[in-house]
């Protein structure tokens, strides 16, 4: 016989309610208010952060700890919901006892490890938590609610799994892998996070009456905000931003402060007050799943890209894997939907069979023989915009077709497995367009209730629209909507495919515009993207409509032509590059752009769509190589050359480590006196197997792949190191030495500093370096170049302006840049031994720089005649191989020991061929 509680015991109990319905949540709420306002509000910053951080929080956790254990040692509770918090107490108490680890290390002085006891304690919380959650009283439910509910819990586990992986996990993946055992300490509290979702998911799709609604709430605010905190501790911590007393800290504590509230609301609930909405709180979680399949693809619409990178493949697997389950449960819907329309026919309940079917919003219908429709749900109105009793008894076959255009055959094939199928139609709208439809067929036709086929009909318009956008932006340039490379390869291999069943010849075309780089750099990007719009349509417009032609990247094209012969693909790369050297009017701009084309032609050989391309890249470079606005057809022997420069750029990458370079000395005489000046560092390449490797030969390579920067930086710190030990052996003469600048180097953001420490670490004097850049970069570089130029002149250097005259109408610039040598071109000087127009021409020259306070340097003197009459136009200084041809130091300086002063004197009646 049971006893009745003594009144001691509930007198204890009904003090106990009380202070559980009101004081003790009033104290914590406002407990943590206060700790919040001190962390994050006016009274942040008051007091030691990372320790009184920490101290506050353990009333909290130690409170949260406290009413869930009281919860499970209360009569008045359930059996099951007793268990469940006895392990949800244990789980804020192992929290709390976490937190206190932190707390004593604060105050005895010491720094925790990471990973130490506290994560050990911390850690415990996930599983005791989900043990808590899992063991909370459910209902009763059916086979197929079973089956329904392990579908909702796999789809949350997953949905949760992929934003923990590609927000946290991903994240700090990288950051943390040196370290294996912090990685896994981190990692572990998102995927604990992860094992509190799927017990989340379990306790909200199985709500017992039993459990308190508002307890369900507080314990899903609690572990979302537990959620949500850990994703970003997570971050943090893989970045190190994250130290006791950020802001986060706020959220975990309001996390323990809803648990505990959830336990104050478990020990006041009332059983009978809490059946009501139960089963609208169902239906509301049962749209999570789908939720998160939208999710999903909002994500791969984000992260996707052409390349398809691991992180994208994931992302379309874990999307994929969403879809099946989601398609799953939803069959697993129609499956427990056609059950029911047997249930109601066996009874004969035509009410219910109508009030299902009537307002659902998918179309349900029942097909009879010969594809006639013998009931059609009013959901046909908002889908296909028929009246429903206007469709009975005409045939479906009038309504669907397949997605080739083809009408339904018969339904009889598919639906003969005895299971649901599903099948992609076009159905007719009243309104006359078409609309995507997913139906799912179900064979009824054995039951006499029915005696028919049971179709579920599903307007998916949208999410087709959506999926062919994804594809088109997966195989399309996104500006100018032509193909990208990656269906641009596809269709060439489909076209090497079909050459080897039939006859027919192909061709590659590919394009990479001129100077392209100019208009964005003059006008800016935007003006450039228009530019691209505009070269695309052109393009359209010149090749076939058969063709394909694509955005390859950049400002590179390609064109394939099949069922094509040499002479018309030849006739197809003159149009285009006719049509696209017309001038453009671009923004109220007018724009001249050309194009260089190489053209790779199928003969017939085996070869692959990647090889393919290769040779028609290959023939374009030859292309630019003659002059640009011109095409080039591939040949073998480019081929052969493409590699040798590839070898050479190899090559080329290590020969600044393998100390392969050296610089020559060419002397710079004074034409009046006859004395040595200056001289300018030439670079040579000694390459190990090539030899003596000419600059013309590696230069160009160089600026092209942007070696020409670290290799510049060398040459101008080796000259000046020779400059500075010629100047201690004669302290005496001082001379100074020229280095070239190339386009790379001056636009470079450390030019000045390295030219700077250049000087400051030989103690060279101001104007012993003078830096040379070339006419063609006066021209084209006028804004970045000219403040460049300004700041290395206020270090003291001086500005040479090389080949002068070469084909630049660069005298309109002279006066705006801060140039202080002007060297005329050895065109000019061959020019003086001709006729009078050659000699007038260099001495203008010479009066221009004079006038504009410059000094002048004759570069090219290889005979007597030019030297007197470059003395006789009042030229400065002069360069050649009369004078001096580059030497090694040492050849230098015995020149220069020998003949330093009297060179230009010594030169009479001699000439160098």
């Amino acid at each position: 016989m049971s006893r009745s509680p003594s009144p001691t015991f509930q007198r204890r109990a009904l003090t106990w309610r009380g202070l559980s319905r009101h004081v003790v949540p009033a104290l914590l709420v406002t407990y943590v208010a206060i700790y919040l306002t001190w962390l994050v509000g006016p009274l942040a910053g008051l007091g030691d952060r990372s320790q009184v951080a920490v101290l506050a929080v353990l009333p909290v956790r130690f409170a949260g700890a406290w009413l869930g254990l009281a919860v499970a040692r209360s009569r008045h509770v359930e059996a099951a919901t007793r268990r469940a918090w006895r392990y949800l107490g244990a789980a804020l108490l192992s929290y709390a006892v976490g937190t206190s680890i932190i707390a004593g290390a604060g105050l005895t002085g010491n720094v925790l490890p990471f990973p130490s006891l506290m994560d050990v304690a911390l850690l415990s919380f996930f599983p005791l938590t989900f043990l808590g959650l899992v063991q909370l009283p459910s209902l009763p439910g059916t086979r197929v609610d079973r089956l329904r509910f392990l579908f909702d819990a796999v789809i949350w586990t997953i949905g949760g799994g992929l934003v923990i992986w590609f927000v946290v996990i991903g994240s700090v993946q990288g950051a943390l892998a040196s370290d294996p055992l912090v990685l896994a300490t981190t990692v572990a509290y998102p995927l604990g996070d992860l094992l509190l979702l799927t017990g989340l998911a379990t306790t909200v799709l199985r709500r017992s009456p039993l459990v308190d609604r508002r307890t369900i709430g507080l314990l899903v605010g609690g572990i979302a905000a537990l959620f949500v905190s850990d994703l970003v501790w997570t971050s943090l911590q893989g970045a190190a931003l994250y130290a006791p007393g950020h802001p986060i800290d706020g959220l975990w504590t309001i996390s323990t402060l809803l648990i505990a509230l959830a336990a104050c609301a478990q020990l006041n609930a009332r059983p009978i007050e809490i059946v009501a909405g139960a089963k609208a709180g169902r239906y509301r979680m049962s749209l999570v799943p789908y939720a998160f399949l939208v999710a999903g693809y909002l994500a791969l619409v984000v992260h996707s890209d052409p390349s398809f990178s691991s992180r994208t493949r994931d992302l379309v697997i874990g999307t994929a894997i969403l879809g099946v389950l989601v398609g799953g449960r939803q069959i697993l819907a129609l499956r427990e939907n056609a059950r029911l329309l047997q249930d109601q026919a066996k009874r004969g309940s035509e009410a219910r069979f109508g009030s299902l079917v009537e307002h659902a919003s998918d179309v349900i219908a029942v097909i009879g023989p010969e594809h006639t429709i013998v009931y059609i749900s009013p959901a046909v109105r908002s889908v296909l915009g028929f009246d429903p009793n206007r469709l009975v008894g005409t045939s479906l076959a009038d309504l669907a077709a397949t997605t080739d255009g083809r009408p339904v055959a018969s339904l009889s094939e598919p639906a003969s497995r005895a299971q649901p199928v599903g099948l992609a139609w076009r159905m007719a709208h009243a309104d006359g367009h078409m609309v995507d439809i997913d139906a799912i067929v179900t064979d009824l036709r054995a039951d006499p209730n029915v005696a028919g086929f049971v179709l579920n009909l599903r307007d998916v318009s949208e999410r087709r629209t959506f999926e062919d956008q994804l594809v088109h932006q997966a195989f399309h340039d996104g500006l100018t909507s032509l193909a990208n490379r990656v269906l641009f390869r596809d269709r060439v291999d489909h076209a090497l495919a079909r050459r080897s069943r039939r006859p027919g010849r192909l061709a590659v075309l590919f394009l990479d515009l001129d100077d392209f780089k100019k208009v964005n750099d003059s006008l800016g990007h935007a003006a450039g993207d228009d530019l691209l719009g505009e070269v695309s349509r052109r393009l359209l417009r010149t090749v076939r409509a058969a063709d394909t032609v694509a955005r390859l990247g950049g400002d590179e094209f390609g064109i394939l032509l099949e069922d094509i012969d040499d002479e018309e693909a030849i006739a197809c790369a003159d149009r285009v590059i006719a049509e696209l050297g017309a001038p453009y009017t671009i923004r109220d701009r007018s724009i001249n752009l050309g194009a260089s084309i190489g053209i790779a032609l199928h003969d017939g050989r085996s070869v692959s769509a990647d090889e393919l391309l290769r040779d028609a890249d290959v023939a374009m470079y030859r292309a630019k190589a003659a002059g640009k606005g011109c095409h080039a057809l591939f040949t073998p022997e480019m081929h052969i050359v493409a590699e040798d420069r590839l070898a050479l750029e190899i090559d080329l990458g290590h020969a600044l480590e393998q100390d392969e370079f050296k610089l020559m000395y060419q002397p710079v005489v004074d034409l009046a006196v006859g004395g040595l000046v200056s001289t300018e560092a030439l670079i040579r390449w000694q390459h190990p197997t090539r030899g003596l490797v000419a600059p013309l030969s590696f230069i160009p390579l160089a600026e092209a792949t942007g070696l020409i920067v670290p290799i510049g930086r060398w040459v101008l710190f080796e000259a000046c190191r020779q400059l500075a030990e010629w100047q201690r052996l004669r302290p005496d003469e001082r001379i100074s030495v020229s280095v070239n600048l190339s386009a790379r180097q001056l636009s470079a953001p450390d030019l000045v500093a390295d030219v700077q420490s250049a000087i400051d670490r030989h103690g060279l004097r101001p104007g012993e370096l003078i830096l040379e850049i070339t006419e063609s970069l006066l021209v084209e570089e006028r804004g970045a170049s000219a403040e460049t130029l300004t700041q290395l002149r206020a270090i003291g250097t001086r500005i040479a302006i090389d080949d002068f005259g070469t084909g630049y109408s660069a005298l309109a610039y002279l006066h705006r840049f801060p140039a202080d040598i002007l060297k005329i071109d050895k065109a000019f000087v061959d020019g003086l031994d001709g006729d009078r127009e050659h000699r007038d021409l260099a001495a203008a020259v010479v009066q221009i720089g004079h006038a504009l306070g410059m000094s002048i340097v004759a570069e090219g003197i290889e005979r007597v005649t030019q030297l007197d009459r470059l003395r006789d136009m009042d030229c400065d200084l002069g360069q050649g191989y009369l004078l001096g041809r580059p030497m090694t130091p040492a050849a230098f300086e015995a020149w220069r020991s020998s003949s330093a002063a009297s060179v230009v004197r010594a030169t009479e009646g001699k000439s160098v061929a």
